[in-house]
């Protein structure tokens, strides 16, 4: 009896320890299923989100077009007419009886066919610029809207992901509270004394490891996203940074100015 190694715990959890295997958890989603959600919620949200800003911005960027558009249109028919208009003051004047007499008409004809022919150029470009423009609101917002006509479907589909999280979340933060493994203790401290920070420490530590098992992380939070990228991965990642700094940030005493009584 005295060289027996004896454990107080059931055999198959001491199996899995030997083993160095995780014993299954009811709710608790493996890596490729926790990836899966993450990015999919991220689509469902980020697509709502664009269709939304998509069918506000589309009328007034259509509006603007149809304003700047008026505007070149009117300029084309000007340029137009004073390019015609120059043409004919050189038909008319540019000749050698004429010339001494209307050089002022001629030098301004001359100079309006050399710089107006650039000009039109490029207002019928804007022209054609605006059109394309107003067409791409249309298609733009029309696209928006059957992104809103499924919002319900879209929304039912969240719903369902958020109940997987939330039960996986519940598992891992006990699983968090209960071992304090090293992944997440040295990223977020060891649990504080029971309270509001605790659940607050549960809650922040059963997001990192989250995290860490959708986007196979060992360590910390990971890598810093690019800016120039959105995608689950940003979006987990700034918010757990914010969740962590929260967490971990150390209250600060309020400053109470001391009464003047005896003891003083």
């Amino acid at each position: 009896s005295m060289t027996t190694d004896w454990i107080d715990q059931p055999a198959h959890t001491r199996r899995h320890e030997l083993n160095d295997t995780k014993p299954h958890r009811p709710g608790l989603l493996d890596n490729s299923q926790l990836r899966q959600l993450f990015e999919r919620r991220f689509e469902i949200i980020d697509t709502l989100d664009h269709a939304d800003a998509a069918t506000r911005r589309a009328p007034l960027e259509r509006h603007d077009a149809r304003t700047i558009l008026a505007k070149a249109e009117q300029r084309l028919t000007d340029e137009t007419a004073a390019l015609q208009h120059a043409e004919t003051v050189l038909a008319r004047y540019d000749r050698p009886m004429h010339r001494r007499t209307h050089q002022s008409e001629i030098g301004n004809a001359r100079h309006l066919i050399r710089i107006l022919p650039g000009n039109l150029k490029h207002t019928a470009a804007e022209v054609d610029t605006q059109t394309r423009r107003i067409v791409d609101t249309r298609t733009t917002e029309s696209a928006a809207a059957a992104v809103v006509a499924r919002r319900p479907q879209l929304e039912q589909e969240l719903g369902a992901i958020e109940d997987q999280l939330a039960t996986d979340l519940r598992v891992r933060s006990s699983i968090a509270r209960l071992d304090q493994p090293d992944a997440i203790t040295n990223a977020v401290g060891h649990r504080p004394a029971p309270g509001a920070s605790a659940r607050t420490w549960d809650d922040t530590a059963g997001r990192l490891a989250q995290h860490q098992a959708a986007f196979n992380i060992a360590e910390g939070i990971g890598p810093h996203p690019r800016w120039d990228r959105s995608n689950a991965y940003k979006h987990s990642h700034q918010a757990l940074a914010a969740a962590i700094a929260l967490t971990v940030a150390t209250p600060m005493r309020r400053i109470e100015i001391e009464q003047p009584g005896i003891a003083l």
